[in-house]
């Protein structure tokens, strides 16, 4: 039986035999469910053409995500120092949680830089896949091929058109460990 056939046989019980008799929900229970942009009510999810099942996750897995990155920060710190050949002097430090930024399928995070030589007072920014967006649980291997392709672009733009104006990259790295 389908979701939406489940609910349905749901939905046309008498209430005389609903085990909240007098009521359409429970006490305290939402009548929407969270997405990453605004809420979904049933008979949204009910009338999607697609499965609600994925955007009605991505909330939490996104939350799980940015949790799990916070968690690995000094990692990533050490990944940032490795890229941009600092000094023991040099230190990162992540930006506050407010001023990460995340769109569809990105997180961006500033990485502050404290006695950077090479440029003073600037911040880099780190770039991550959001691995629920780009199918990762699906389809192992998809966030590599996204940076593969995106690095890939960064490099020849940067060398074939150097007039358009793009940011500077200052490495690339995999899960895998490899990086440039």
């Amino acid at each position: 039986m389908s979701v939406a056939a489940s609910i349905e046989k749901i939905q046309a019980t008498p209430k005389s035999e609903s085990a909240l008799s007098g009521s359409e929900h429970p006490p305290n229970a939402p009548t929407t469910l969270p997405l990453l942009y605004g809420e979904m009510t049933l008979a949204e999810a009910l009338d999607e053409e697609g499965n609600a099942l994925f955007p009605l996750a991505y909330s939490s897995q996104r939350e799980d995500f940015l949790f799990w990155i916070y968690e690995h920060r000094e990692d990533f710190k050490a990944l940032v120092s490795l890229h941009l050949d600092l000094a023991n002097s040099e230190t990162c430090r992540f930006g506050e949680f407010r001023e990460w930024k995340h769109g569809s399928f990105n997180v961006c995070i500033p990485v502050y830089i404290d006695n950077w030589r090479k440029h003073p007072g600037k911040r880099v920014l780190l770039r991550l896949p959001l691995p629920y967006k780009v199918g990762e649980s699906i389809c192992p291997g998809n966030a590599d091929e996204k940076l593969r392709a995106e690095a890939a672009a960064f490099i020849w733009i940067q060398d074939n058109c150097p007039d358009i104006p793009i940011p500077f990259l200052w490495g690339f790295g995999f899960p895998s460990g490899q990086s440039v």
